[in-house]
């Protein structure tokens, strides 16, 4: 691992590298549907939670609700969802699919999964698992840290 201007190795260094590689890459794989890979995870998203209010899925994928909000945005512009108010809360807009994501969900999924297959390649199972419970302590560290900032506002 290389070094950085302090003299040790970074892991914030290989995680900037990891993501903007992956970010190119998924961002071409979805090219040809007019997608964005943050667009293709909240599609994702809403599949999986049909029905779900824009504020719900702001907390599940721990983003902001400015970003979540132009995002919906783009995807209602592109034909992939649609709002309809709630019943009980005209306040709160229910999102959902349109036919244009269904047709192209298969070819989503593929893409996501590729995209794990390449970056697990040549991983054994058992570092697969470590590199998993890693990864959680580090996400824990860093949420920590940034919950301290954010209360102090």
């Amino acid at each position: 691992m290389d070094k950085n201007f302090t003299g040790q190795k970074s892991i914030g260094q290989f995680f900037g590298v990891i993501s903007r590689n992956m970010y190119y890459y998924t961002n071409k794989q979805f090219e040809s549907m007019d997608l964005r890979h943050k667009e293709a995870m909240v599609l994702i998203h809403i599949y999986k939670n049909e029905n779900i209010c824009q504020e719900d899925l702001v907390k599940i994928l721990k983003k902001e609700k400015a970003e979540i909000a132009k995002i919906i945005k783009k995807l209602i512009a592109k034909d992939y969802v649609y709002k309809i108010k709630d019943q009980k809360d005209k306040r709160i807009h229910r999102l959902h699919l349109t036919k244009k994501f269904f047709d192209i969900k298969d070819d989503i999924v593929k893409i996501l999964k590729n995209n794990s297959k390449i970056l697990s390649k040549n991983l054994t199972d058992e570092e697969l698992e470590s590199l998993f419970e890693i990864l959680k302590k580090v996400s824990k560290n860093i949420v920590l840290e940034a919950n301290k900032i954010k209360e102090q506002g």
